[in-house]
């Protein structure tokens, strides 16, 4: 009975801060880290990134490579997709 009524109050609780933060963005992701017990005001980005087999720890030389990643991974994975020999019609 006390870890239930634990569970609704704790689920009411976080349903009313997200509702309080519902425009609020960067409050929600706390309410939401809060609810899962990772909440923490510091920083979890790592020293630096392997990049060609480098460590960088540049920040933006980081971005541009994720951005580059993430804006050409869509082509290329097209691009090794093999062609269809059937037609759409035949479907």
């Amino acid at each position: 009975m006390y870890n239930k009524l634990k569970r609704i109050i704790n689920t009411n609780y976080f349903n009313n801060k997200l509702l309080a933060n519902k425009d609020n963005m960067k409050a929600t992701w706390k309410v939401l880290r809060e609810a899962i017990g990772t909440y923490t005001n510091k920083s979890k980005f790592p020293a630096y990134f392997n990049i060609n087999n480098n460590p960088i720890s540049d920040r933006s030389i980081i971005a541009d490579t994720f951005n580059n990643y993430f804006a050409n991974i869509g082509r290329i994975t097209g691009e090794n997709v093999p062609k269809s020999r059937n037609k759409y019609t035949d479907f």
